[in-house]
C-alpha cells in the first residue's frame, strides 16, 4: 500500500512549490518594485520554475514509492 507519510509530506511541500504562481504572492512581491501593475508578468516567469520543482517532486514521490517505502512508515 502507500507509505503513511508520503501523502502528508507531498501536500504540504506541494503547497509551497505553488507559492511563485500565487497571484496574492505575486501581487505582495511586486507592491515596492518597478513590476507594480505586472504580476502576470512575474508570475509568467515563474511559471516554468514551479513546474521543474513539480516534476522534481514528482519524481520524488514516485522514487519513495517504488523504491523505499519503508522510509516514509510510521514503524
Amino acid at each position: 500500500g502507500m507509505p503513511t507519510l508520503l501523502l502528508p509530506t507531498l501536500n504540504s511541500v506541494g503547497a509551497e512549490i505553488g507559492k511563485p504562481v500565487a497571484p496574492q504572492t505575486a501581487s505582495v512581491g511586486v507592491s515596492t518594485s518597478k513590476f507594480v501593475r505586472k504580476e502576470g508578468d512575474v508570475i509568467r516567469h515563474n511559471m516554468g520554475w514551479t513546474f521543474i520543482l513539480l516534476a522534481y517532486l514528482i519524481l520524488l514521490a514516485i522514487g519513495f514509492y517504488l523504491v523505499a517505502p519503508a522510509v516514509m512508515s510510521l514503524k
